[in-house]
């Protein structure tokens, strides 16, 4: 008689080294980073969704930029945010996120998945209905095939997460496992579980690595449509999609056409916004939101503007100081610097008070620390605010070495002038700078000003070839590994890294391991939170600040769902509330 446990083994068809509980071996319909995916196996929609939600209309949208590639894996070719979202809609991956939720991932692709608690292996389990938009079954090959050419030409981090796999076993047609080796983590199986699946069969013959204008086959809900390229781009919704019913996508893309137009700059956007040309638009930037959008359709009510709050991290901006430069190597030297950034007269005179300041990596979450440090802070009235953060710098600068001499801040050991370069490539940050410059000639301290164009400027960043310039990361609600190539030392030393700040230090190392080693979710935001101060801690640039709110202008018969989600606004679950839109597709009058 076969023992239950090992009548499962033979069924999944793969054995595994005792001891194996069998709880572990139930295959599931999600998976949580710390406790229990929020919905069970049966649920029928996300909470942030109406699944009630009307299909149909033609939806116009607005970039600004171009496009010259339409594969939205590469690091090559440009592609705006707007688009890049557009196109990962055109495929689906091995399961999706819980957009609710910190970090779940529920079943798409892949049904059903095993994973251990020890979280070294994981098996899909695919559904056999699943289909590229050509009605090519999605099989275990095509995953082996998507894993393979994304972990040698996928994006940094994929290409980072996925040569942590050291075996792959194609078990049957729908069953597909993978094997971590030596420096995987809890996070791991959850990357990997992001993958997009590509079609093998149509990739064959073609070289994946290279940027294409042709469109690629997908499996996702929509299809590339028209294109004139480098300035508009529709996508159709695929009426066939072999998993619209699946309770993941209940309630979302619900329109028919997606239409993208790419304006040159802001001025030419806003007129066609203005002009009934965009029927939804979000606005990033908090000062144009603020000042620009005043428009007749506004007034008379045929657009609608809407701030929407979101539960995301705010982008962890700085002005970065490059510490592998001796003038950057003392701390007392970095904060005092910091003291001569008058956030507050920035804000009124040149935000409109749209912008809060940065204290955290993980500013308006649980994440953040509950003892941040410390900012200098001004009334907002310039040069007479300024006269105590002014002092304390000078102070600072006396204890690390330098007087002010002849009107230079001079280091009395080695007579050099406290001199240095801020490295830009968006013109808009050169009145941060300039503000900020001179309040630094105050004190005798000569910094310079360089624009420059996008090759060269992460050219010089890829080989930390600056003294100075203005960075934000962005964080999710769920920090892992990614921290080790912001702020760990072995990336310090590594050109290419994201640690443009070259922080090195024992301690931060050994709070990103805790942070990806923990078992539970409470040891997690502490660990989060243990190494946000720790970082803040080493003044490895000036915190800079951020907007809250997602903004949005769109027609009057444009709906969303009640509830926005814990990472904000869901686009795809937006619907015209009339069930069509006044246009017309050319194609389907």
């Amino acid at each position: 008689m076969i023992r239950p446990i090992a009548a499962f083994i033979l069924a999944v068809g793969v054995f595994y080294p005792l001891p194996v509980s069998a709880e572990e071996l139930i295959p599931q319909h999600a998976i949580a980073m710390y406790g229990s995916p929020l919905y069970p196996s049966d649920f029928d929609h996300f909470d942030f969704v109406n699944p009630q939600a009307s299909k149909g209309g033609v939806i116009s949208r607005a970039e600004i930029g171009t496009f010259d590639n339409l594969n939205p894996f590469l690091i090559t070719g440009r592609v705006t945010s707007g688009l890049q979202e557009a196109l990962l809609m055109t495929y689906d991956s091995l399961m999706t996120r819980g957009w609710g939720e910190p970090y779940t991932m529920y079943g798409l692709v892949a049904k059903q998945v095993i994973l251990p608690k020890e979280r070294n292996w994981i098996i899909y389990l695919l559904d056999p209905k699943a289909r590229f938009n050509d009605g090519h079954p999605v099989t275990a090959q095509d995953v082996a095939f998507s894993f393979e050419a994304l972990k040698k030409s996928g994006r940094p981090n994929q290409r980072r997460i996925y040569s942590l796999v050291n075996k792959v076993t194609i078990v049957n047609p729908h069953k597909i496992r993978f094997d971590f080796g030596q420096g995987y983590d809890r996070e791991t199986a959850f990357i990997l579980s992001n993958m997009p699946v590509l079609p093998k069969h149509y990739w064959q013959g073609k070289d994946f690595s290279k940027t294409t204008l042709k469109p690629p086959i997908g499996s996702g809900p929509y299809r590339i449509g028209k294109i004139d390229i480098g300035r508009q781009i529709t996508f159709k919704r695929n009426k066939d999609y072999w998993a619209k019913d699946n309770a993941v996508n209940r309630g979302l893309y619900n329109f028919d056409t997606i239409q993208f137009n790419f304006f040159r700059d802001q001025n030419i956007l806003l007129q066609s916004i203005a002009a009934g040309q965009v029927d939804l638009h979000r606005e990033t930037s908090a000062v144009a939101w603020k000042r620009d959008y005043h428009f007749k359709a506004i007034d008379e009510g045929a657009l609608k503007k809407y701030e929407l709050k979101n539960g995301r991290p705010l982008r962890a901006k700085f002005m970065v100081y490059n510490m592998r430069r001796p003038i950057f190597s003392d701390i007392r030297v970095r904060q005092a610097l910091a003291y001569l950034f008058d956030f507050e007269w920035l804000n009124k005179n040149l935000f409109f008070d749209t912008q809060v300041r940065i204290n955290s990596l993980f500013m308006n979450t649980e994440l953040a620390s509950p003892s941040p440090v410390k900012l200098p802070k001004t009334d907002g009235s310039g040069l007479a605010g300024m006269r105590e953060p002014m002092r304390q710098a000078n102070i600072l600068l006396e204890q690390a070495g330098y007087r002010l001499q002849n009107g230079v801040m001079t280091n009395q050991k080695t007579g050099q002038a406290l001199t240095f370069e801020i490295l830009l490539n968006d013109s808009n940050d050169e009145k941060i700078a300039l503000a900020f410059v001179r309040n630094l000639q105050r004190l005798g301290i000569v910094a310079t000003i360089r624009t420059v164009d996008t090759t060269q400027y992460i050219g010089r960043l890829t080989q930390f070839d600056f003294d100075m310039t203005i960075n934000a990361w962005r964080n999710s609600l769920s920090p892992g590994t990614e921290q080790s190539v912001y702020w760990g030392s072995q990336a310090a030393g590594q050109q290419g890294s994201f640690n443009y700040s070259g922080l090195a230090s024992p301690k931060v190392d050994k709070l990103i391991k805790r942070l990806t080693r923990v078992s539970s979710r409470s040891e997690w935001v502490q660990a989060a939170q243990a190494l946000d101060h720790a970082v803040m801690a080493q003044w490895i640039g000036i915190p800079l600040f951020d907007a809250k709110n997602d903004r949005f202008i769109a027609l009057k018969n444009i709906s969303f769902p009640e509830k926005t989600s814990l990472y904000g606004t869901v686009l795809e679950s937006w619907w015209y509330s009339d069930a069509k839109s006044d246009k017309r597709d050319k194609d389907n009058p």
